[in-house]
């Protein structure tokens, strides 16, 4: 909590397990590659980043007033060309006990790494009678991209969601953008299934003032655009619209370790996000949609 708003942070990678992964698609941890981020942001890297250690995270997140972090694990990171495993969503188990009340874990799924059969397993051991509280997909990401209106190995997917009330986290937005052709598939699984929430982590940048007018019309489309709200061209574009038309539909995230915590909190506290808006962002929005309470 920080000025007596709660925080969730919708994009904490944290320096555990499979999230210190190296290789395809990248290394989170890798402080070169981070160096990109604290260019854009004009920052430093933090103890937790340098060290990798757990602890130094943990402080770092009684500073900066985040109270949840939401930590979606990667299955490119499983990828053959790492040999290494799949990526095992126990690990987020782990994390979810060894840290309580501190994470919730998304669980990766993926149509090319796993078969359905799989998917759906992994969502019935880990969500279903697991504590993980929803899923993370990513079509561009995963090698070969696939689309999220796969009828055959995506949907059925999607139905489990929807049966079991668990919300779809996926990465949309990167610097270098991501492919056009993925936007309307994207859009028609929104549309197909009304009962599932879709969040498009890093804001579908840079694709901001579609997605933006997508979510306004489409009840169960989200944004989180964490590190692209920080001193991007797209930034205003965000402010409006979490000030007024998506008010509750936008939600705080930082992306670390790419970029610090406290200063990402800070940020956005101070970015002109209207006092009544603030708590909608930083916290009650996604409280609301993983079912926790609200104040």
């Amino acid at each position: 909590m920080k000025n007596g708003i709660k925080i969730i942070d919708m994009r904490c990678r944290p320096p555990y397990r499979g999230f210190l992964n190296e290789g395809y698609p990248f290394g989170l941890y890798d402080v070169a590659f981070a160096g990109l981020f604290r260019k854009m942001t004009n920052t430093t890297a933090t103890p937790a980043l340098l060290y990798k250690d757990m602890g130094l995270f943990i402080r770092e997140m009684d500073c900066a007033g985040i109270d949840i972090g939401v930590a979606p694990y990667r299955a490119a990171w499983g990828d053959p060309r790492n040999n290494r495993k799949k990526t095992d969503n126990q690990d987020l188990v782990d994390l979810m006990n060894e840290y309580p009340h501190r994470f919730l874990g998304i669980a990766c799924l993926s149509p090319v790494y796993n078969t359905l059969d799989e998917n759906i397993s992994e969502i019935d051991k880990f969500c279903v009678n697991g504590p993980l509280p929803g899923i993370m997909l990513e079509p561009y990401i995963d090698q070969p991209n696939w689309f999220m209106n796969d009828k055959e190995r995506v949907y059925p997917i999607l139905e489990k969601c929807a049966q079991h009330d668990l919300p779809v986290l996926m990465t949309f937005g990167s610097l270098p953008g991501f492919p056009a052709e993925q936007i309307e598939p994207l859009l028609q699984a929104c549309r197909d299934f009304p009962k599932v929430n879709f969040v498009c982590c890093h804001g579908a940048y840079p694709y901001v003032d579609r997605f933006c007018h997508a979510a306004f019309i489409i009840p169960n489309l989200y944004l989180s655009p964490d590190m692209y709200f920080i001193n991007t061209h797209c930034r205003q574009m965000y402010l409006d619209a979490a000030n007024y038309t998506l008010r509750d539909k936008l939600m705080f995230g930082t992306a670390c370790p790419g970029i610090p915590l406290e200063f990402a909190v800070n940020y956005y506290m101070n970015s002109g996000l209207r006092e009544e808006v603030l708590p909608d962002v930083m916290y009650r929005t996604a409280a609301r949609l993983f079912h926790l309470p609200l104040d």
